[in-house]
């Protein structure tokens, strides 16, 4: 119910006011203007039908990745902003 009601809503209100020109840049799941129902209903179960949910920042990633021995870490530069990349040290 959270995808359809929530996530398509606001994704396609998102393109109607972006056709009109208006700046709509951090307008809520602006991501998902341009995703099918199938992707959002997949992302909405795993957001909120997780018994669990954890979030994290970008400080406490970093912080977990350099205790795993991970050094340069690459975070991705566009949304969805969760995606990063770690190397493990040579020693």
């Amino acid at each position: 119910m959270i995808a359809p009601t929530f996530y398509f809503a606001l994704a396609g209100f998102r393109a109607l006011a972006e056709a009109f020109g208006l700046p709509m840049g951090s307008f809520p799941l602006s991501y998902y203007r341009c995703s099918s129902l199938y992707m959002m209903r997949t992302e909405s179960c795993d957001r909120f039908g997780a018994p669990l949910d954890q979030r994290f920042t970008r400080h406490q990633i970093c912080a977990m990745y350099t205790a795993a021995d991970l050094m340069d870490l690459r975070f991705s530069l566009t949304a969805p902003n969760w995606c990063v990349v770690g190397f493990k040290s040579a020693t």
